[in-house]
């Protein structure tokens, strides 16, 4: 970890970071925070064998343990950074062996990465990267097991979701650079996305008329809370940091947005209405223009998705074989 990551949040404090330990506890937890870093990266590294990773993995979140004890006289945001950057390394960790993100995370990591972005939300409830970077553990908690079939996480996504809105609304006025606005805006449409599609996979056992007014708001938050966010991502995307290594990603969300637009008006229009038709020609072509940017792996983990990732899990069998021939 380099000094800017976590010394340059103490360096604004007025303590300047040298590259050895101290009698300051603070810079001593700094220290911890460096070492325990390397140990994740390390474990990063060895995650196809399972007994080094276990040993890099306890050996990174004892150097965390041991940091947060040192920090006795840092303040709430110091002690928050540490448990954010801690929560940053777990969720590295949670990535498949295989290297394609399509296959299951591990869960575990990924729970214990929650519990530490919630209590940097408790620490430091004004920062948007942590209730940035929480909404981003939530949503990958939610698409992997155990917590893909659990209807209690349903709630916390949705939860999470509103918490991420409100913060953004607080200060939406003042990030005005590309790097600033892309990384909330990306979360809150693929978690819109994924929170929409539990909620209306949980209510089709509603009456009719009750399903149709609720697949009407499901529509209408697909549109604004998800397709129109990432739009923006897609438009700030040249100007910005990812330009390059965001580009099959940024396009594939939204296609996947897109899918799940299609879903709810066939469901609402049926298959046969002008929007419905209309709606399934707009997700070929985002889809066509997704996998014109995407690498061998990645089309590789996009053949898994077609049945099982959200957005693209809802569509019929010829919808799914449709968007195959353009692969």
């Amino acid at each position: 970890m380099s000094t800017n990551r976590l010394g340059g949040h103490f360096s604004r404090c007025g303590i300047d970071v040298p590259g050895h330990q101290t009698g300051n506890p603070k810079l001593q937890a700094e220290s911890l925070v460096e070492k325990a870093n390397i140990e994740f990266e390390i474990a990063q590294l060895r995650n196809t064998w399972p007994i080094e990773f276990q040993r890099h993995t306890e050996d990174a979140n004892a150097l965390m343990s041991d940091a947060m004890t040192q920090c006795t006289g840092c303040s709430d945001d110091q002690k928050a950074e540490i448990l954010r950057l801690w929560s940053r390394g777990l969720y590295d960790l949670a990535r498949p062996p295989s290297g394609k993100l399509s296959d299951d995370w591990d869960g575990a990591n990924l729970g214990v990465s929650y519990d530490k972005m919630r209590e940097v939300i408790r620490l430091a409830p004004n920062e948007l990267k942590n209730y940035t970077q929480l909404a981003r553990v939530v949503q990958k908690a939610g698409e992997n097991p155990p917590r893909r079939a659990d209807p209690s996480w349903t709630v916390v996504m949705r939860t999470t979701l509103a918490e991420l809105r409100e913060k953004w609304a607080n200060v939406e006025s003042s990030k005005t650079e590309p790097d600033q606005r892309i990384p909330p805006l990306n979360i809150q449409a693929v978690l819109t996305l994924d929170t929409v599609s539990r909620e209306w996979k949980a209510q089709q056992k509603l009456p009719a008329a009750e399903r149709k007014i609720r697949l009407r708001g499901d529509l209408k938050e697909i549109e604004d809370g998800s397709i129109r966010p990432q739009s923006e991502v897609l438009a700030l995307l040249p100007n910005s940091f990812w330009r390059d290594s965001f580009k099959f990603d940024a396009r594939y969300d939204l296609a996947r947005m897109y899918a799940m637009r299609y879903s709810l008006l066939n469901s609402l229009d049926g298959p046969h209405s002008d929007r419905t038709t209309s709606a399934l020609k707009q997700l070929k072509s985002e889809f066509a223009d997704a996998l014109s940017f995407a690498t061998k792996l990645q089309r590789d983990s996009v053949a898994d998705d077609l049945n099982k990732r959200t957005g693209l899990n809802q569509l019929a069998e010829e919808q799914r074989a449709d968007l195959r021939k353009l692969m």
